[in-house]
């Protein structure tokens, strides 16, 4: 970003306020979260976080279709 540096929490604020409304209660719960309250969520957790819940969304998909 043109040489700025960017410290981590700001990325991952960024991030958060970048999610669709799909996400809101995901970035919620993130945000309302120890590690995020605390400023030890790194940029890597959130990635970890937000690909785990996307995988579950997945899954629970799949069963859904599979019963109807």
């Amino acid at each position: 970003m043109l040489g700025k540096k960017y410290p981590e929490r700001e990325i991952i604020t960024k991030v958060l306020r970048s999610l669709t409304s799909k996400w809101l209660s995901k970035a919620n719960a993130i945000v309302e979260g120890v590690h995020y309250q605390s400023g030890t969520l790194t940029f890597d957790q959130l990635r970890g976080f937000l690909a785990r819940s996307h995988e579950v969304t997945e899954e629970e998909e799949v069963k859904q279709s599979k019963v109807a």
